[in-house]
């Protein structure tokens, strides 16, 4: 295994942990259904069961259909962000951590899905009465490791590097 396959693995294993074990505290200190509120209500700690998708999407979709979905779409994403990192040099750290945060919040959420049946959401942003879906950490670090791709991707004039 290359060094940079290990950081990338200690990166999807940091990110799978944090995340696993903010929802186990949130499990342990809120009820289901009940809220604790920060400082200029900018964030407010929820518990939530997400038993679909993002967004409430495939809420109609039969059990039988969206269960296996949502085990097989994290797991062919995690296949093509291994095959992705064999791919690319060592010199690419920041498309590495974005495939690790991607991948380890991918992860987070599947473990999720396969042991509970469902996620755990705990996270709601807002400020006034505007007011965000409930997200958990394992959803801050697809949207982070998404946004550094496109960083990458867009702002890097020189071309990727292959292995």
């Amino acid at each position: 295994m290359k060094l940079h396959e290990v950081w990338l693995s200690y990166v999807v294993l940091a990110t799978v942990l944090g995340d696993q074990l903010t929802k186990q505290a949130i499990i342990r200190r809120i009820r289901l259904g009940g809220s604790i509120a920060t400082p200029l209500h900018v964030l407010t700690l929820e518990h939530h069961h997400n038993p679909v998708a993002v967004y409430g999407s495939l809420a109609y979709m039969d059990n039988a259909y969206r269960v296996p979905l949502l085990v097989l779409i994290p797991v062919l994403v995690l296949l093509a962000l291994v095959w992705t990192a064999r791919q690319i040099d060592e010199s690419e750290g920041t498309l590495l951590l974005a495939l690790g945060l991607i991948g380890g919040g991918a992860v987070g959420n599947l473990v999720d899905r396969v042991l509970r049946g469902y996620v755990v959401d705990f996270m709601r942003f807002g400020w006034g009465t505007s007011h965000s879906a409930v997200y958990n950490l394992a959803d801050l670090f697809i949207f982070a490791g998404f946004a550094l791709l496109c960083i990458r991707v867009f702002t890097v004039s020189r071309p990727l590097r292959v292995a």
